[in-house]
């Protein structure tokens, strides 16, 4: 009886060893690829890398994990910008250097309309912005769209431990690692040099230091044109249109909800001395027309601009009106989808505000921008300065 206990300790002991280290050699390579690439670094060590470790070359696109919210109120928040950009990915391509001011792009740091006045009243006091560029999507003001049944984001919150985020995609990262995602090599070699993040090591896709967003992928392949493109030709989007699902919903009112919200975001900024610029962004013009060609379905977003612009002289602000991109000179080949605009089509939209806006020409050096404009050599980038 005393054997079979010891050969049956021996047997239990034997196989606990041989699982963990199994267990061990499964986890090795995701969590060497987790983290080397910097998949692990949390909002706040991204953010010293960027600011106070003044990295003027910088990249940070993680892959496994989105907290583009809580990274843009923290960067706003670290940086001391006299002009600020929110809205969502839509207006994620303006510059720091369109402006001759200190700038920060929190586009991506909104998804709905109730998320702008918290992201604004999470910002430090002695952070506040001089001047506020808000990009509101046509679709947020859509009354089959949101109905505020969706709560804010809740900015005050903890942000995921990377251990969480490691546990919960495991798997994705073998399965991506086996698909021919991720290379190791690649990781290794950009190690130390700005990079931070999966998505930013293999697709060269993430936020800048001044908080604006590189499309390397789209722009490695040649844009909108290549058949590797998942909004090729535009075709994608277009279907969308044509169904009426996700963001293209049809509608015909404005959303009661949503024009309480504008009226609860501008007053608080009055309250705050901050000036806003507020602006529908463009969709590609062969979006633009497709949206046109269903005009019956679509009558609020043709309401939005003469509905707002009045909301917002009321309060002494501005607005502006690029749903069609024609309107700023904007070509298609200058998206990097449907209703993206490209750096290059937002230097466009930056110039024409500060033909029109006297509060914002006070911060731009138009016949520079003008310059950049002109010697700008492909749909996509300006030159860097």
């Amino acid at each position: 009886m005393k054997k079979e206990k010891i050969r049956f300790a021996k047997t239990t002991a034997a196989f606990v060893s041989t699982t963990l280290i199994v267990t061990a050699l499964f986890l090795f390579l995701p969590a060497k690829i987790f983290y080397e690439s910097g998949e692990n670094l949390n909002v706040d060590e991204v953010i010293h890398l960027q600011v106070d470790g003044k990295k003027e070359s910088f990249l940070y696109g993680p892959a496994y994990s989105n907290k583009a919210e809580l990274y843009k109120l923290r960067l706003v928040n670290a940086m001391d910008c006299d002009i600020i950009a929110l809205g969502t990915s839509r207006v994620m391509q303006l510059r720091q250097q369109f402006f001759e001011t200190d700038f920060c792009n929190a586009g991506g740091g909104i998804s709905k309309i109730n998320d702008y006045l918290p992201f604004l009243q999470n910002i430090d006091e002695d952070h506040t912005p001089k001047i506020l560029i808000l990009g509101f999507d046509h679709n947020f003001f859509n009354e089959n769209w949101d109905d505020g049944t969706k709560p804010p984001y809740p900015y005050n919150k903890s942000e995921t431990k990377s251990r969480e985020i490691f546990r919960s995609n495991v798997i994705y990262i073998y399965k991506d690692y086996m698909e021919g995602k991720i290379d190791t090599d690649r990781i290794e070699k950009d190690m130390n040099k700005n990079i931070i993040g999966l998505n930013a090591i293999m697709n060269s896709n993430g936020f800048r230091s001044d908080g604006s967003y590189y499309y390397g992928k789209y722009i490695e392949i040649g844009g909108i044109n290549s058949t590797e493109h998942a909004d090729h030709n535009f075709l994608t989007t277009l279907n969308k249109i044509d169904k009426g699902i996700n963001r293209f919903k049809y509608g015909e009112g404005i959303s009661t909800y949503s024009l309480n919200e504008i009226n609860s975001i501008l007053d608080y900024c009055r309250k705050n001395n901050i000036y806003v610029i507020g602006l529908l962004p463009p969709y590609a013009f062969e979006v633009w027309e497709s949206i046109e060609g269903h005009k019956d379905r679509y009558q609020y977003i043709f309401k939005i601009y003469t509905i707002l612009k009045p909301i917002f002289q009321n309060y002494g602000y501005e607005f502006y009106d690029y749903s069609n991109p024609a309107d700023a000179g904007i070509m298609d080949c200058e998206f990097m989808d449907g209703f993206h605009g490209s750096e290059k089509a937002y230097l466009r939209i930056t110039i024409d505000l500060a033909e029109k806006s006297t509060h914002l020409s006070e911060y731009i050096n138009i016949s520079h921008l003008r310059q950049k404009l002109a010697v700008a050599d492909d749909c996509f980038l300006t030159t860097e300065d």
